[in-house]
């Protein structure tokens, strides 16, 4: 036999030259809103959308906002009447979506 197939079995069988490869995972995105419930009813021209993640970054309709030590803030908008949003942040592979609803009262009082 030849003395390089012996020597490059032997090297094959001893795993020379063969690294094992173990992929990493990345985390799954987690994302929850701690203010305001969804549902609530506020009567100012804006409100603070809150939460934590462990993503560096959340969407709002879209629009990317940086996340700083897992948490968030984000003022948004608000009209008279229903307000619908939706957060989500993703990993590459997964995404999660939150949507948030808030109501606008044309009163002062709630």
């Amino acid at each position: 036999m030849n003395r390089f197939f012996i020597l490059s079995a032997v090297l094959l069988l001893m795993g020379v030259g063969c690294k094992p490869s173990v992929a990493k995972l990345p985390s799954y995105p987690d994302l929850r809103v701690t203010s305001p419930a969804s549902g609530s009813v506020m009567s100012g021209s804006e409100a603070s959308i809150t939460g934590a993640t462990n993503m560096p970054t959340v969407s709002l309709d879209g629009k990317t906002h940086l996340v700083t030590q897992g948490h968030f803030s984000i003022t948004v908008p608000l009209h008279v009447g229903l307000n619908t949003f939706t957060l989500s942040t993703g990993n590459g592979y997964t995404t999660s979506t939150v949507p948030v609803s808030i109501v606008r009262s044309t009163s002062t009082t709630q």
